[in-house]
């Protein structure tokens, strides 16, 4: 069972929730469902189902320190609007956690709105982390588990996204018109890296039983050493050069 101790993604994918794009006042308004209450998600992760409960967004959003951005890809270089500041607004009502937005006046914004208003981006997502007792978790009759989240303690974003995770939210661009959940969850680092450790540790282990051990060169021949002559051999030698001296002082 995935354990919430770090920052979710869920993305939503709806027909019936609007993402729209609208223009009012001569300004460019963003709006729609960054979560839904109540709507099942898809199998998360081979092994559990999750659902916000209704209210869950509740507290965090009366919280003093609520800092959330609106944002493309969860991407933060591509801010489109802030609660700070009030180009942002967030509100919690019967369906789920509802999302407007006053778009700035820059390129990548501009695009989001177009893409929106033209259909290319349809789906909302939101990055939270639940309060520590905040969710339950039952077992379902196919042995997956079914994670219900009661309470968010903290919301980060709400990003208009490319591809989902859920099955149901929707943006719109209001001039006039209106997301599946998609999970993405952020890595534990320190769990990836021991698990890297581990897996160059055991390469090398492999490494040294398979590979076998260098022979070390052979010495050198020494040159044999020459043999002197037999001691008969010695003495026949002796007695030829000796005929040989006679020989030549008779021809003499």
């Amino acid at each position: 069972m995935k354990k919430y101790n770090k920052l979710q993604e869920r993305v939503y994918d709806s027909k019936d929730l609007q993402f729209r794009a609208v223009e009012e006042n001569g300004e460019k308004i963003l709006e729609g469902y960054a979560a839904l209450y109540n709507v099942r998600s898809k199998l998360l992760f081979n092994s559990f189902y999750e659902e916000i409960e209704r209210g869950a967004f509740d507290e965090v959003l009366r919280s003093e320190s609520l800092d959330v951005v609106l944002n493309f890809n969860h991407d933060n270089s591509l801010v489109m609007g802030r609660t700070t500041n009030g180009t942002l607004e967030l509100r919690s009502d019967e369906t789920g956690l509802f999302f407007r937005a006053t778009l700035p006046d820059t390129s990548y914004a501009n695009d989001v709105y177009e893409l929106v208003k033209r259909g290319d981006i349809f789906q909302n997502s939101f990055a939270f982390m639940p309060a520590k007792n905040g969710y339950t978790q039952e077992r379902l009759d196919d042995g997956s588990d079914l994670v219900t989240i009661k309470k968010v303690e903290r919301l980060r974003d709400v990003s208009a996204v490319t591809f989902p995770a859920y099955a149901e939210t929707q943006v719109s661009a209001r001039d006039e018109d209106g997301v599946e959940p998609k999970v993405r969850l952020e890595v534990d680092e320190d769990a990836l890296n021991a698990i890297l450790d581990m897996a160059k540790e055991l390469t090398t282990l492999v490494e040294q039983a398979i590979t076998p051990p260098e022979e070390e060169p052979a010495p050198e021949d020494e040159p044999a050493p020459e043999e002197e002559p037999a001691p008969d051999e010695e003495e026949n030698m002796s007695l030829n050069n000796i005929d040989k001296k006679k020989k030549f002082l008779k021809l003499k």
